[in-house]
C-alpha cells in the first residue's frame, strides 16, 4: 500500500512500490531524477529472512522486485 505524508507547501514524502517497469534497471538507467521530477531518499529491500534500507541510495542502485521507494 502507497503511503504519503504533506511535508511543507508542494512538497510531498510518498513510499510506494517499484513500478515492474523499474525491475532490474538502475536510478540512473531510468533518469528518475529528470523523467520524474523527484529524489529518492530510501529503498526498503525485503528478501528471505529480513529487510535492508538503504538510505539516499547511489544512481547505480538496481531495482528488485519488493523495493519499496521513499
Amino acid at each position: 500500500m502507497d503511503q504519503e505524508v504533506r511535508f511543507i507547501e508542494g512538497y510531498v514524502i510518498t513510499e510506494t512500490h517499484a513500478p515492474k517497469e523499474f525491475i532490474g534497471k538502475s536510478i540512473q538507467d531510468l533518469g528518475i531524477r529528470t523523467k520524474y521530477g523527484v529524489e529518492i531518499l530510501t529503498i526498503k529491500s525485503y528478501y528471505k529472512g529480513g529487510r535492508m534500507t538503504k538510505a539516499i541510495p547511489q544512481a547505480d542502485y538496481v531495482f528488485s522486485k519488493d523495493d519499496l521507494i521513499v
